[in-house]
């Protein structure tokens, strides 16, 4: 006997109701679970608050730490700043004269120099010598002359400017007879008078020349006036003098004339 034939429709409507049960249900959220997820995602947050405000606060800690070093350091450097300028003024070259004979046992006098003490005639006689002699003595040997009478040089540093741009006028035409005619010159003390606040020195120069048979020998009277910039107001001689002029001896005027008579 024929089976009964199912429409369309109905096989559709038979096979989604068989396949109905198949399908899974979507699980109901209950309240109680939707308020743990809720705190699970509120305990979250507020950790990675907590781990950015701890973050900050270090770096807010290291960086007043820096700021209390950095302090620190600069008064410091302030403190020592001003040490060294006040100890500036005591970095100076006081030259101080020795009084000793010549004995292996013997006590040593050593006292600064000052004006009008009993050593200063000796001292400057001392130096005017050495200042007359190097002045007016030439050897043939024009770089050492050069050194002598030229800006760096002992005659330089021993003379007062107007002094030395009187005498550098004339050391051009002295250095060239040493260099082209072969002059030399040598100077004999014979003697060195303080009268007042005026030296007077009296030398013999002889000057020779390679053609000349016999030196010609002259007498000479020097007027000197002189000082110490170590003696005067200061008291000291400058840093960068102590070598070419410990003693600041300093040759105020020079005049040279013939004393034949």
């Amino acid at each position: 006997m024929p089976r009964p034939v199912r429409s369309k429709s109905q096989q559709l409507t038979v096979k989604d109701a068989d396949a109905r049960p198949a399908q899974k249900a979507a699980p109901k959220q209950t309240p109680a679970a939707a308020v743990k997820k809720t705190g699970a995602s509120a305990g979250a947050y507020a950790q990675e608050v907590s781990v950015d405000q701890l973050r900050e606060r270090r770096y807010l800690w290291t960086a007043r730490a820096f700021a209390i070093v950095s302090a620190v350091a600069l008064c410091v450097n302030l403190v020592l700043l001003v040490a060294i300028v006040h100890l500036m003024p005591l970095k100076r070259v006081e030259p101080f004269l020795l009084t000793f004979q010549s004995r292996d046992e013997q006590v040593v006098r050593i006292r600064p120099l000052a004006k009008n003490m009993s050593a200063e005639d000796i001292i400057s006689e001392a130096m005017i010598r050495q200042y007359v002699l190097l002045r007016n003595t030439m050897i043939p040997d024009v770089d050492e002359m050069t050194f002598r009478w030229g800006p760096d040089g002992p005659i330089r540093w021993m003379s007062s400017a107007q002094v030395y741009n009187q005498f550098a006028k004339t050391v051009k035409d002295w250095l060239a007879r040493v260099k082209l005619e072969g002059l030399t010159r040598e100077v004999r003390i014979e003697s060195v008078v303080r009268n007042q606040n005026i030296w007077l020195v009296y030398i013999i120069t002889r000057d020779m020349l390679p053609e000349a048979d016999q030196p010609v020998t002259q007498r000479w009277r020097v007027k000197l006036k002189v000082r110490y910039f170590g003696m005067s107001s200061k008291n000291e001689v400058k840093y960068v003098d102590r070598l070419k002029n410990p003693l600041g001896f300093v040759v105020l005027a020079y005049a040279i004339e013939s004393a034949a008579d």
